[in-house]
C-alpha cells in the first residue's frame, strides 16, 4: 500500500508513468526511502527525485537542497513497519520545511513538539519548546541544520537556554537587581499572555510576576 499511495498522489501524472521504466524509477526511489528506515542509514535522494514522488514543500514547490538533505537523514530515524505512505512522507517534508523557514526568521507557528520529535530529534518537551525553536531560528543559514546532528545541536542549545532562563527566574528573589524579562519567561515556557496587558500606570505582566517573586 505504501507505493500505491505514491502512484495515487495528485502530483504524479499519467505521462510520468507512461512506461515500465518510468514506474521503475519511482519504485527505486520509494524503495530507497523504505530501505533508509529499515537500515537506519540516510537516504540519498535529491530534491527532484522527491518531487517525482510527489513530496514537496507545503506550497507544492520543489524542496530546497538543504531540505532534501535533512529529509534524507530524517528517513533513517523512521520505522519501516508499516511502510510509509505518501501522506507520512509529506508530513515529514512539511516539518522539515517549517524548520528551514524558521532559520534566520521567527519560528514557524506550525511547528510543534511532536513534529520535531517525529524527525528523530530528542530532548524536546512542552516546557522547553519555545527555547528550542528560538535556538533553531537563531541559526545562521539553512545549511547549518541540513544535517540531523546539527539540528539536534540546536535543540540541545535551546534546552540549555531553557534551563538558564528557568534558573534565572527561580533565583529572582535573591537577585532582584537583575529583572527577568518577558523573553526569560517565554524561554522558560511560562505563558504570560493571560495576564492583563500593560496600560498607563500599570506594570507589564513580567514586571508584576517579578514583584511577586521578589516578595516571596
Amino acid at each position: 500500500q505504501g507505493f500505491a499511495t505514491v502512484l495515487a498522489g495528485s502530483t504524479v501524472t499519467e505521462s510520468e508513468v507512461g512506461t515500465a521504466a518510468d514506474i521503475q524509477v519511482l519504485v527505486d526511489d520509494y524503495t530507497a526511502l523504505v530501505d533508509a528506515a529499515k537500515t537506519d542509514t540516510p537516504a540519498s535522494l535529491d530534491k527532484d527525485q522527491y518531487a517525482a514522488l510527489g513530496i514537496t514543500q507545503p506550497d507544492d514547490t520543489v524542496l530546497s537542497d538543504d531540505e532534501a538533505s535533512l529529509l534524507n537523514e530524517v528517513m533513517a530515524e523512521q520505522s519501516a513497519d508499516p511502510v510509509p505512505t505518501l501522506t507520512d512522507l509529506q508530513a515529514l517534508a512539511d516539518t522539515v520545511s517549517q524548520v528551514m523557514r524558521s532559520v534566520t526568521n521567527t519560528p514557524d507557528p506550525a511547528l510543534t513538539k511532536d513534529k520535531l520529535l517525529a524527525l528523530g530529534l530528542t530532548g524536546v518537551t512542552d516546557n522547553n519548546f519555545n527555547a528550542v525553536v528560538d535556538s533553531i531560528a537563531a541559526e545562521g543559514s539553512t545549511s547549518d541544520v541540513a544535517a540531523l546532528t546539527d539540528l539536534q545541536d540546536a535543540v540541545d542549545d535551546g534546552n540549555t537556554d531553557y534551563t538558564t532562563a528557568l534558573t534565572k527566574i527561580a533565583t529572582y528573589a535573591d537577585d532582584v537587581d537583575d529583572a527577568r524579562s518577558a523573553e526569560d519567561y517565554r524561554k522558560a515556557g511560562v505563558d504570560l499572555s493571560a495576564l492583563p496587558l500593560a496600560a498607563p500606570g500599570t506594570a507589564a505582566p513580567e514586571t508584576a510576576v517579578n514583584e511577586l517573586l521578589a516578595d516571596d
